[in-house]
């Protein structure tokens, strides 16, 4: 139990068996406008042309290039089986945990340990990879498809760490060799050796740190982190220490260079929401995130800690003062906190500096505790400082920032056995109480997951507990809309208007609520004052158009199409909608225009060389009219077989 590969295949274990009914779960919330509506997926084109970038979500592709490549792949191979995200998913998540197992193994071996021996080298790395892999604070970032985002870039983020750390410890082993040993190689002479990490794991810990920047915009915060670690844990000559790092801080001008060159601002970019008002979030100024965070953050620790109530929509209060009680409380705890870090690097510095590196050093896994410190708060520092994103608290902002989390206490439990444990309960007694720890975690994670299998459930949890959140509200209407439920949405979203009259979405949905159940009228009354409050949306457009055109106004619903059409060209649907309203209005060529670009921009729809069909027949001509049966009858549309059953579209007539 003490091999290398056993704790490999523990982590994995653990990690499938906590996320086992996560397969199937159905994309959630948000998922159907970033994921099945986003051309950006797929469209391989956007990958090869980013300059054709024009809306925020084409912006998000060029800062998030990495992450949206890797949704593209998915689209490839599967189209939107949800398996196949989830699957990818846990296979991030479970080499994360694999990864900080590595960072922290890796982490007794640097120079600062140096005279540790064997000590904590096995189970201590084990148990902060587990704790990792089975919390249950990590689910969204692992079930909720679309924040892959926060754990690829946790992947290249630790994976670039941890390349670093070995490429410095092999240099510094080669060092060491060099000193003790004749050699007849260049280490023979310290001097001629101006980099001592392995050049190979230096270049793809620089490569991989790239990758992070392109993933998410906090992994902005890795070079101050390496730089952090090389200056705990290493040792050398100050100038070639920097030299080293000099490459890795150049790489923090990628992300403000990327935004720079959008027309969208950060907050938009990071929180991929243009108008908070019209999607149910406020506005909020610098100062109020500022204070509203400082109380975040300690919400972030309690549910490390204690990870009860979890809530995918926290309907989580602005503060607006640093003297507001609960946010006083919060500075005074995150001042301590931060203040024991900087004590504890202050007494393991002194406490190495005595033992001169001879023997072992009894306080050395503090500096880690301390390091652990550091880490949570500096990779929180973009989500959690001063850029105001409209949702103030999410859980997956916490899925980087918990590694470092869970090597704080990890390492000060290690001191504390060292200290004072006696030799008998360093073995059983101790595995066993850590074993039943996880466990219960990973019961917990799979407990948090099983809400995530159906849409319904997910939302009423969160109106459970979020009772003022109007988002919350909207998703449960959209999740009933979904099982049919109508009847109930419609009430549902006529509350959410109620507290937030200027909710564009509850709108939408309340208008096609209306028209599945025949309130036509009403539908086009919502759809209209979805318009007043952003006109220049495509979808509630194309939503009007639909109403519309239902009611028999054929031409005002191809006014709205059009409209729609000119917002957002690459749009399918309206094309389709479009054709409708032209044959009604006997304006066939218009019609055959609309249904040609419907099947250039969804060719793998039988529906749109079906339509086109009907129009040719309607024109008389059956020769195109027949080809496009036969297509459409070939994808599967069972109504094209039959109309090519009889003549004129037979082979033989024509």
């Amino acid at each position: 139990m003490s091999k290398k590969p056993f704790h490999l295949l523990l982590v994995a274990v653990l990690g499938l068996l906590a996320y086992s009914n996560t397969f199937h779960s159905p994309f959630q919330w948000d998922e159907a406008e970033f994921i099945l509506r986003n051309p950006v997926i797929t469209d391989l084109l956007y990958f090869m042309e980013p300059s054709r970038a024009e809306t925020l979500l084409d912006n998000a592709l060029i800062s998030r290039y990495i992450g949206y490549l890797t949704f593209a792949l998915n689209y490839r191979l599967h189209g939107f089986d949800v398996t196949g995200y989830h699957v990818v998913n846990l296979a991030i998540h479970i080499t994360n945990a694999i990864l900080v197992y590595f960072m922290v193994l890796l982490t007794l071996r640097t120079p600062y340990f140096e005279g540790q021996g064997a000590r904590g080298k096995g189970f201590f790395p084990l148990a902060v990879a587990l704790l990792f892999v089975a919390h249950p604070v990590q689910t969204e970032a692992v079930t909720y498809v679309f924040q892959r985002f926060a754990s690829l870039a946790g992947l290249f983020y630790l994976l670039s760490l941890a390349l670093y750390i070995k490429g410095r410890v092999k240099g510094q082993e080669e060092i060491q060799d060099s000193r003790f040993k004749i050699q007849t190689t260049k280490l023979q002479t310290p001097n001629s050796k101006l980099l001592t990490p392995n050049s190979v794991f230096y270049v793809l810990s620089l490569i991989s740190a790239v990758l992070a920047m392109k993933t998410k915009e906090n992994a902005f915060t890795l070079p101050v982190v390496i730089t952090l670690y090389e200056f705990l844990f290493f040792t050398g000559a100050l100038r070639r220490r920097l030299l080293r790092l000099a490459p890795f801080l150049l790489t923090m001008l990628i992300i403000p260079a990327t935004l720079a060159g959008l027309s969208n601002t950060a907050a938009e970019v990071i929180s991929q929401v243009k108008d908070p008002l019209s999607v149910g979030y406020e506005k909020i100024s610098r100062e109020s995130y500022f204070f509203t965070q400082l109380r975040v953050i300690v919400t972030y620790l309690r549910l490390l800690f204690l990870p009860v109530n979890q809530n995918i929509d926290y309907a989580y209060p602005l503060y607006h003062s640093l003297f507001e009680l609960p946010v006083f409380l919060s500075f005074l705890v995150l001042s301590a906190l931060f203040g024991t870090a900087v004590y504890l690097l202050f007494k393991t510095q002194r406490a190495k500096s005595k033992e001169h590196g001879e023997g072992p050093c009894a306080l050395c896994h503090l500096r880690l505790a301390a390091f652990g410190i550091l880490w949570f708060f500096i990779t929180l520092s973009v989500e959690s400082s001063v850029i105001p994103i409209p949702m103030v608290i999410n859980e997956y902002r916490v899925y980087l920032p918990s590694v470092g989390f869970f090597i704080a206490p990890a390492a000060g439990v290690s001191f504390l056995i060292e200290r004072y444990a006696p030799e008998s309960m360093r073995s059983k007694r101790l595995t066993a109480l850590f074993a039943v720890i996880v466990l219960i975690l990973a019961s917990a994670t799979y407990a948090r997951n099983s809400l995530w299998k159906d849409k319904v459930t997910l939302w009423e949890d969160v109106v459970r507990k979020s009772p003022a959140s109007p988002r919350g509200h909207n998703n449960l209407g959209v999740a009933y809309h979904e099982k049919g439920r109508d009847r109930e949405a419609i009430d549902i979203y006529l509350r959410v208007i109620a507290v937030a009259p200027y909710f564009r979405d509850a709108y939408v949905n309340l208008g096609i609520s209306y028209a599945v159940t025949q309130r036509s009228d009403e539908a086009v009354d919502a759809f209209v004052r979805a318009l007043k409050i952003d006109p220049k949306n495509s979808v509630v457009h194309a939503n009007l158009a639909l109403a519309h055109s239902s009611s028999g106004r054929y031409e005002r619903a191809v006014e709205h199409y059009l409209r729609a059409i000119d917002l957002y060209p690459l749009d399918s649907k309206s094309f389709h909608g479009l054709g409708f309203a032209y044959v009604k209005l006997g304006r066939l060529d218009d019609a055959l225009a609309a249904f040609t670009r419907f099947a250039e921009l969804s060719p793998d729809n039988p529906e749109a060389y079906r339509n086109r069909g009907n129009v040719y027949a309607y024109k008389g001509d059956f020769i195109n009219a027949g080809a496009d049966f036969r297509k459409a009858c070939s994808m599967g549309s069972t109504e094209s077989c039959g109309y090519l059953k009889r003549s004129p579209f037979s082979n033989d007539t024509q």
